[in-house]
């Protein structure tokens, strides 16, 4: 369950799979958000602190959320929909996915589509 820590935050929609399962795409420094699971896109070298989202949670996480994803590595290949778990570090959640994310082309190109398909792929599976 998703709670707001600031004002900045806002709820941008929500759904419920038939599952049961509760989805919220939620606008904000996520790094502030108490959850379950934060999902992150990562380069295929799983390095955090290049984009603006790994940037935020490595600074609030703290170099252990890097190591563990180090770590996840030796288990299995970087390609582009891979995703990689780690705890949650000192972030406000039980644990971290790490989605290994296509290079962006500014939706140009196939990368837009693969995006959008890693939610319903591994949510569905």
């Amino acid at each position: 369950m998703s709670k707001y820590h600031d004002n900045l935050n806002k709820k941008v929609a929500s759904t419920k799979t038939k599952e049961g399962l509760k989805l919220v795409l939620i606008s904000g420094n996520v790094s502030c958000f108490q959850a379950d699971v934060i999902v992150n896109t990562v380069p295929t070298d799983l390095q955090l602190g290049r984009g603006s989202l790994s940037q935020s949670l490595l600074c609030k996480a703290g170099p252990m959320l890097q190591k563990e994803l180090n770590a996840t590595r030796q288990e299995t290949e970087e390609e582009v929909g891979s995703i990689f778990m780690t705890s949650g570090c000192n972030l406000n959640c039980k644990a971290v996915l790490h989605v290994v994310a296509p290079d962006w082309d500014n939706g140009a190109g196939s990368s837009w589509q693969e995006i959008w398909g890693f939610p319903k792929l591994y949510l569905l599976n």
